[in-house]
């Protein structure tokens, strides 16, 4: 990371894993049908190999994909695709308030997914879009929009969103201004305040929930305080799919990969009578059955399961492949790709060690969708004018009209 001389996906992809490899450290994941509780499970010899290989993976990507520390273009929207934007955000949750009513805004997660709809995701994934293009530009007014659909989002249980928005703003900073800019105060209290948040917030929102505030009076009030909030850190839980699939020698049929390939394609699932089912990562149903709560899986576990150290190896090779591609893609001087390569690299860097891959392409397309759509109405309200091109940022020592001597 730091002989690369510049932060990109590839860096993120690192730290990422860093952090879902972090039981590691530990030695033992959590109990699916107890987490929280020690003792808790072992970690199997295999489970530390996957994570040496992927870390490898990543630390041979960043060796050989070295790009010269030159400035990238700055992300400029048009004024016709902050509306856009905008415009989205306000119609889809007033649609969802009109036609969803008050479960819209029910305290239970489960009420709130039996009502999700395409508008439901739409609204989603354009907050999270919003908010990473605003964010970015320093318009914090317009920010607000995505910032208060995030909240309510946050409030509804759903944080990936709230977290990739964060992830891709921080990578773009550090790629226009180098990783250490996050040790001066203006963007390292807020990067701390949103990290807290996201780790934090689950418990309260628990408490909440059952409205039993006493849950976090006896949390805080056990031997082993430390140990228990560890255990109930995501990466615990969802690496425990990982561990037993490696213990009990899981296995899926290897088609199930090229379903959810399949699946990813609009309209062509129910055309070929592929069911959601077929595409998905099922492993709940034979390693943790009984359980209330569903648990998600690791790409790690779904490709070893379906196609063993090959199924791996593939996966490590077009997952650094795209990481490739989303940081060169920040390069571009289309807004359009710029803003969706922020969201689709951290997503891939960071957020896709939770999802199967259904799951995965699903959420990129919806990101995709997100762009298009702010772009064809942008491009619709300027009917269809094409937008001057943007110059590269020149660096700080470049030459200005005071430096030219007259001749």
């Amino acid at each position: 990371m730091f002989i690369r001389k510049v932060f990109d996906f590839v860096s993120v992809a690192f730290i990422g894993q860093l952090i879902y490899f972090s039981p590691g450290f530990y030695g033992y994941v959590a109990n699916p049908y107890a987490p929280g509780v020690l003792p808790s499970i072992p970690l199997v010899d295999q489970v530390y190999t996957v994570w040496q290989l992927c870390l490898g993976s990543t630390l041979l990507t960043g060796l050989l994909y070295r790009p010269k520390p030159a400035p990238i273009p700055a992300l400029r929207t048009t004024l016709p695709f902050d509306l856009t934007a905008i415009a989205l955000i306000a119609a889809s949750f007033g649609y969802l308030l009109f036609f969803t009513g008050e479960e819209l805004l029910s305290s239970d997660k489960n009420e709130v997914l039996g009502n999700i709809d395409r508008v439901f995701l739409l609204f989603a994934s354009v907050c999270q879009i919003a908010m990473i293009c605003f964010l970015v530009q320093a318009k914090w007014l317009r920010s607000l929009v995505p910032a208060l659909g995030l909240a309510y989002l946050l409030y509804a249980g759903f944080r990936a969103e709230f977290a990739i928005s964060l992830i891709a703003v921080a990578a773009y900073i550090a790629r226009r201004e180098g990783i250490f800019v996050f040790l001066r105060f203006r963007y390292l209290m807020p990067g701390l305040a949103a990290a807290a948040l996201l780790v934090a917030y689950k418990p309260f929102l628990t408490a909440y929930r059952l409205g039993n505030w006493q849950v976090l009076d006896s949390l805080q009030m056990s031997d082993n305080f430390f140990e228990t909030m560890i255990l109930q850190f995501e990466p615990f839980l969802s690496q425990a799919v990982l561990n037993e699939v490696l213990s009990r020698n899981f296995q899926v049929a290897p088609g199930s990969l090229f379903d959810a390939l399949v699946a990813s394609v609009p309209f062509l699932a129910p055309l070929l009578g592929l069911r959601p089912e077929d595409a998905a990562f099922n492993h709940q149903d034979f390693l943790f059955p009984n359980i209330a709560y569903g648990i998600t899986g690791t790409p790690q576990s779904q490709f070893f399961a379906a196609m063993g150290w090959v199924g791996l190896l593939i996966f490590l090779i077009a997952k650094n492949f795209f990481l490739v591609l989303a940081s060169r893609g920040l390069a571009s001087s289309k807004p359009a790709i710029q803003l969706f390569c922020l969201a689709f690299g951290a997503f891939l860097a960071f957020y896709i060690q939770r999802n199967d891959l259904a799951n995965a392409l699903t959420l990129i397309n919806r990101m995709l969708i997100a762009v298009f759509v702010c772009w064809l109405g942008a491009w619709i309200l300027t009917a269809g004018k094409r937008p001057e091109p943007r110059q590269v940022d020149e660096p700080d020592d470049a030459p200005t009209r005071t430096d030219v001597v007259p001749s």
